[in-house]
């Protein structure tokens, strides 16, 4: 038996198989969407959740702070001031006759390693491992340009403190020199602020707050280029430069 292929018998096959092709291009592409689409969700649902606990933790932080208030202390959070052509945000200034706490919350989880000296500390959860930037030397920034603020309005008679509480409750502080250094999970918190409860006078709470509130940034615009400048850093920091 004898088949015979005429030209328009392979016209239909290769235009049969063009179709087939496309058809699998079609349905590759739209795998690799549904892919993209996938792990975009996952990322944004797990920033959603990083923020999330940051927000609780926060929002723990300003309830302790709340009761400060109302003893006497003044209180200052998000606090956004002028730094060279650049702007510097607060966590929290908690200001008493004792002194001033400039607080930088974190809320990182896991083992939390790193000393005074170093430039970058290390979380790690299970074999992952993170670096951040020393939340020591960024608080100091913040302290610093506070003490400028203050001798630039002519107060010179303050005391400020670093502290930096990290807000989450599955983190475990393993500092080289951790006995020394003003870092604390946030259930020391309130202990912390007991203990300076004995410190001489030293601080003039009215003038402190009038001076930080009359540089106060509140432009919403200021405020936004801030945030992009510290997303900026952040990446760079990841980037190893």
């Amino acid at each position: 038996m004898t088949y015979c292929v005429t030209l328009h018998d392979l016209t239909m096959i290769f235009t049969d198989l063009n179709v087939s092709i496309n058809s699998l291009k079609k349905l590759f592409l739209l795998f690799i969407i549904i892919v993209l689409i996938t792990l975009y969700i996952k990322s944004l649902i797990k920033r959603l959740k990083i923020k999330r606990i940051g927000y609780l933790g926060e929002k723990e932080v300003r309830k302790y702070l709340r009761k400060l208030e109302r003893k006497g202390y003044a209180v200052l959070n998000d606090l956004s001031l002028p730094l060279y052509d650049r702007i510097t945000q607060i966590d929290h200034v908690v200001i008493a006759p004792t002194g001033i706490t400039v607080i930088e919350t974190k809320n990182y989880k896991g083992r939390i390693s790193g000393s005074s000296q170093n430039k970058y500390w290390v979380q790690t959860i299970g074999t992952e491992h993170h670096r951040f930037y020393n939340p020591l030397r960024q608080n100091h920034t913040h302290a610093n340009t506070i003490k400028y603020l203050l001798h630039k309005e002519g107060i010179y008679e303050f005391s400020i403190q670093n502290l930096i509480v990290f807000t989450s409750k599955r983190v475990y502080l393993q500092l080289e020199d951790e006995f020394y250094l003003p870092v604390i999970p946030y259930k020391r918190l309130k202990r912390w602020f007991k203990s300076k409860k004995r410190a001489p006078v030293t601080t003039d709470v009215e003038k402190v707050l009038e001076v930080l509130d009359k540089y106060r940034i509140t432009d919403s615009r200021d405020r936004k280029k801030h945030i992009r400048y510290v997303k900026k850093k952040k990446l760079l920091t990841k980037l190893g430069i």
